[in-house]
This record gives structure tokens, sequence and C-alpha cells, in this order.
């Protein structure tokens, strides 16, 4: 029985899904705040990882509400092809997914077919009352599981309990039991967006269940219920049932939460084993050692001395795993690690300081004399302490419950993109946040000018000639000295800006600053050398792909990148393909902070002597009226016509349904 139980608790281990810790949306199509000079043939949502669909919800402009969940399936993107027939107006799409790590996470995306609005579809907001019950819940869950299973293993390895540990594990163990089983309606109430008064409902049960993070429970479940029935039997059975219970306790940590699905998995899960029974064996032993001392019993001075033997093979694979998961969670260094992860991970960290210091007094100060029958009082203070610090932590963890680790915040907000510009005794430090296509914040640091004046107007104007997006300008306004800021701008694309600054320092006197500032894209991409597919005279064809389509789908995108090395402009005229009825151009134009799809019936022009970047989010070919689904993994050949130049067949690679280009693809293989 014993064999079967711990293959049981390999298993949940080994295939729990990887992923990276806790996912999020790092992009959608219609993107966000755009307005569409049609309705969209598809919706899609792209996510960091494989999430799983609970809710989505359309909520049309006429205030009706579209529930789209079961035309979908789990992956890391989300498509709903074809879209349903949209009136003119604004619609937001709202969405609850599940990511592999239990956590659920929501958002919404707003569009306008035609016009915007004069007012949004209300959207309900989380509930409060489910957050905190979650949080107290996962605080008891915690509490009486560390308390029940390592009182079980302090008397199996350790020594006999104490009589006053008694009452505390009688109540102990079924608020922990219990506490788990209403965790899993919690956490179905918050997947799927319900309210606390929902959980006499059977559906928050069932999602709970059906969730990573329900598994966990199930198994901390077990955990403590092991735990407790140990501490009820004598002799190896007890030994071996305390041990399996530490094991299972631990495996819960590993098969869901932030920590125990971070990458790489190979190496975090058997270090988040590892972290919580060294955190077992040391929490678990404080109650016992203070009732024994507390009560001056017999086996006080036995079981001191063997704890503190057994303490430094607990404590340093308990330091080591700690540092191995923080950077894993971490990421490399930037302002993430000043989010609420990093603030909840740096008052754990002093509470944790705090703790190790008491345990050294404990160890080598303390620990001798009471040896020797000296005086106990200083260590059952200690001890005390202890209790209340790891009380403390044990509250903090239960909060990240709520926090995705910076790892994961790096991808979903990216670093700003940033540039210099320098000219007639003024200079600008541009900064803008985040650093890659979609809705941003510039900050303006402005110094120089005749001793330090300051500007009295200042006009911030972007385009990216080679993609047709022509100059567009806004004010900026300053909010300290030096400082000016332009607000909710929209840049649809990534890649080299052109960038200038109208500086009015005078009524008389304007000075303009020039330069460039590159935004990535959301797989990292800033510039990489073209992949050439195919040339027609002066003109390369290069980085040309498609992504991959479901079943049923009616339209795909054509990307790829035209180089025109010639003297004379030239102008694409068309294209066609055995894989669709039609193929046609559409462009993405910035007008008002709007971003506006619109489709180019007069063709694209192609410079002379620059390249023009076809690509998801800016100008690009649709293939429309598919006749067979575009699989990731084959070709699709697409004849391209040019007006001076003539025609020239290319092949598509077809990539994975969230790809930006061959960067990303390169990336997730």
């Amino acid at each position: 029985m014993m064999a079967r139980l711990l293959l049981t608790l390999l298993a949940l281990w080994l295939h729990a899904s990887p992923a990276v810790a806790h996912s999020g949306l790092v992009s959608s199509a219609p993107p966000d705040n755009a307005l569409l000079d049609r309705p969209p043939a598809e919706l899609v949502l792209d996510f960091t990882e494989a999430v799983t669909p609970l809710v989505v919800m359309l909520h049309q402009t006429d205030g009706t509400i579209l529930d789209l969940t079961d035309r979908l399936e789990p992956g890391s993107s989300l498509v709903i092809d074809p879209a349903p027939p949209l009136a003119e107006g604004t619609h937001v799409l709202s969405w609850r997914v599940v990511s592999a790590d239990g956590h659920p996470i929501s958002g919404s995306q707003v569009f306008s077919v035609g016009r915007a609005s004069a007012a949004l579809p209300e959207i309900a907001s989380a509930d409060h009352a489910v957050l905190a019950a979650i949080w107290l819940a996962r605080v008891l869950v915690l509490t009486t599981a560390f308390a029940v299973v390592g009182a079980a293993l302090f008397r199996g390895l350790i020594a006999s309990l104490p009589p006053a540990m008694v009452p505390i594990l009688v109540v102990a163990a079924p608020i922990g039991l219990s506490s788990v089983a209403l965790s899993v309606g919690l956490q179905g109430l918050d997947a799927a967006g319900l309210p606390l008064t929902a959980i006499l409902s059977p559906r928050p049960w069932t999602i709970g269940f059906g969730t990573a993070y329900g598994a966990a429970l199930v198994v901390t479940f077990m955990a403590i219920l092991l735990g407790a029935v140990s501490l009820t039997h004598a002799g190896l059975l007890s030994r071996v049932l305390s041990v399996v219970a530490t094991l299972a306790l631990a495996v819960s940590f590993a098969i869901a939460g932030h920590a125990g699905t971070a990458e790489p998995q190979w190496l975090t899960r058997p270090a988040i084993v590892l972290h919580i029974v060294a955190l077992v064996f040391w929490l678990g032993a404080l109650l016992p050692l203070r009732g024994h001392l507390a009560a001056r019993s017999r086996e006080a001075t036995l079981a001191l001395s063997r704890f503190s033997a057994f303490a430094p093979f607990a404590m340093a694979p308990l330091l080591l795993s700690a540092i191995l998961l923080a950077v894993a969670q971490l990421g490399p260094p930037g302002r993430h690690y000043l989010s609420a992860y990093g603030a909840i991970l740096g008052g754990k960290l002093v509470l944790i300081g705090l703790l190790l210091a008491l345990a050294v007094v404990n160890r080598f100060r303390l620990t001798g004399p009471i040896l020797a029958q000296g005086p106990v009082s200083g260590m059952v203070r200690s001890i005390r302490a202890e209790v209340v610090l790891a009380v403390l932590i044990l509250a903090l963890v239960a909060a990240w419950r709520f926090t995705p680790p910076p790892r994961v915040l790096s991808v979903l907000y990216p670093e700003p993109a940033l540039a210099r510009l320098t000219g007639g005794g003024w200079q600008a430090d541009v900064a803008i946040d985040p650093g890659v296509p979609g809705l941003a914040l510039v900050d303006l640091l402005i110094s120089g000018g005749n001793g330090g004046q300051e500007p009295r107007d200042i006009t911030l104007s972007l385009s990216q000639p080679e993609l047709g997006i022509e100059p567009f300008s806004r004010p900026a306004r300053q909010v300290a000295p030096g400082h000016w800021r332009v607000e909710g701008l929209n840049l649809p694309t990534h890649g080299q800006w052109d960038l200038a600054l109208d500086i009015r320092a005078t009524r008389l006197h304007r000075v303009t600053l020039e330069g460039q500032i590159e935004l990535r894209s959301r797989s990292g991409e800033t510039s990489r050398q073209p992949i050439v597919v195919a040339s027609l005279g002066d003109l390369q064809i290069a980085d040309a792909f498609s992504r991959a389509t479901l079943p049923g789908a009616s339209v795909a995108g054509a990307y790829f990148t035209i180089l025109n090395t010639g003297t004379k402009p030239d102008r694409l005229l068309g294209a066609t393909t055995p894989k669709a009825a039609r193929i046609t151009a559409h462009g993405m134009q910035v007008d008002n902070q709007i971003m506006r799809m619109r489709q180019t019936a007069d063709g694209i022009d192609i410079p002379a002597g620059a390249t023009t970047r076809l690509e998801p989010g800016g100008l690009h070919l649709m293939m429309e009226d598919l006749v067979e689904p575009v699989v990731e993994g084959e070709t699709v050949p697409i004849t391209l016509t040019f007006e001076t130049s003539g025609t020239v067949t290319v092949n598509l690679e077809v990539l994975g349904f969230a790809a930006d280009g061959f960067a990303s693809h390169e990336q997730h293989p």
C-alpha cells in the first residue's frame, strides 16, 4: 500500500504540466483599443504559456453578451474563428483562463468596428471578499499542514510528543482538512469570477478540482490526513506514514504554484521538494521542542540534542534550494524586482534572517547550557518568537498566490526603449515604456537651453516610413522641472522608429531634435539578419512566414520583408495562392491614439533603397476563404505581382499560432 501511494505521488509530480510560472497575455487580435474598418474575421488571445479557458465572453455594443467558452480549446493561443457577427461600435472580449501553475488570470480586450461607442460595456470587477477568503484559507492550510505533518515527522525521527501538543493537534488537523476542502471551492470561485455567495453551488467546486491547484490541494489533504493518522500509531508504521506525509506535502508544492512550475522543471521541482521537506523538519519541530522544554520533561534534553544533530543537514539544503528557486523566479536583474512579488520576497527574507539569527543563538548559546541541566526559559522564549516568525512567513507565502513572479513580468511588461537626442544646445533622454508595440508612456528628460531654461512646449513626432506610417505628433505635458510626458501613445509595430522632438524654447525660437528609437517585438526581437527566400530584380523577399490556423479557419496572414536595393520605387499590386480564394492587403493606421486596421486597395508602396516589412500588427496580406487549414511545419506558396518588377513565387514557412516571426519561432521550438 505504501509503495502504491509513493508511486502515485511520483506520477503526480512527474506528469504535472511544465510551464513558465504564471501565464500572461502577450498579444491579441484585434489589438487592444483597435478601431477596425470592418468586423474581424477571427478573435485571438496569445499567452506566454498554454492556458485552459474558463470563461470567455464577448460583450457587444448593444448590451448583449455571447459566451464563447465552448468554442475554445486549451493552448497558448485561444482562437475564435470565425468571429461572431459584430455590429458597428465598441465591443469588449473579457476572458478568464487558468495557467498550468493552477492560478487563474483574467482581462478584457476592447476594440471598435467602424466607430467607437460613447460608453463601454460594463465588466464585473474582481470580488475582493473571494480573494481575502483565498488568502486566509491558504494561511490556515500552510500553518496546520506544517504543524501536523511536522509533528508527525518529529515523533518519527526525534522523540515522542509532549502532552501539550495533543490539544494543539486535535484542533489543527480538522482545521487544516476543512481549509483544504474550502480552498478547492474558493479556487473555483476565483477561476470562474463568481462571488463568494456562489460557494454553495456545484460549479466552483467542479472548476476548482479541474485545475492544477485543485490537484495540489488533494495531495495536501492526503498529507495532513496521513500525518494525523501516523500520530495514532506507533513503531515502524508511524515512521513510514510520517515520511510519506512529508513527501506528499512537498509534492503538493511541486505540482502547482509559482515555484513548483518554474523552468527548468528538472531542477526546480526537486528543489521545491527538498525545500519543503527541510521546512517540515525545522518548523514542525518548534512546537514539540517548546512543549518538552516548558514542561521540563525527561525527554527534553534528548529531543534537543537529536534536533541539534539533525538541524545542519536540513539547513544546508534549505538555504541552497531557496537560493536556486529565487534565481529561477526572479530572472535577470531589472525593475521587476520591485514588483509586489519582490516586496513579498523582501519581507520574507527579512523574517527568515531573524529566524536564522534566533536559530543560531539557540544552537550556539542556549543549547549547551540546557544539555548541562541549565535554565530553559531563554530557549522557550526564543522558540516562541520563532513560531511567531514562522507564521508570519507562511502568511507572506500565501500572498504570493496573487502576484506573478518577476521572471514573467519581464515578458508581460518589457523594459523601456531608450534614446538620447541632442542638438542646438539641448539634450533629451527619451524612454518609451514598455519598449514593445501597443499602448505606451513616453517620458522626456530635457536639459540644456540658455541657463537651464524650461521649454515653453514640446511636441513628439514618430514615424516608420518603411511601413508606410507617416509622422504623427503628440504634445507633451510638463510633470516636473525638466520632466515632460506623453501618455497613451499607441505604436502598432516593432522596429526602428524615426523620432523627432520639436522644442519651443521661446516665442520666436524652436529647436528640433531628431534620432531613432527601436522597439522590440513581444518575443524580444530587435534587429536580425533577414533570411532571403526569393529575388526579383532589385527586390529581395525575406523572412516569409504564415501562422498555423485551427481546423475550419477561414483566414490566415502572410508576412514577409521586401528589400528594395535599387534606385527606383515599386509597388506590390496583389498576390494569389492555391490555398485561398483571394489575398487582400491590410495596413494599420494610427489616428488620434487609436489603431485603425484598413484594407489597402491600391497596393503597397515599395520605396527605393528601403526595407518594407509586412508583419502581424502592421502591414500584411490576408489569405481569405481558405480551402484547407494552414498547418505548422508546411509551406504555403504565394505569387506576388509587382508593378515594375513583375511576378515571383514565394514559399511561406508556417510557424506556430502565436509566432511574431522567426525570432519567436527559434525561441519556442
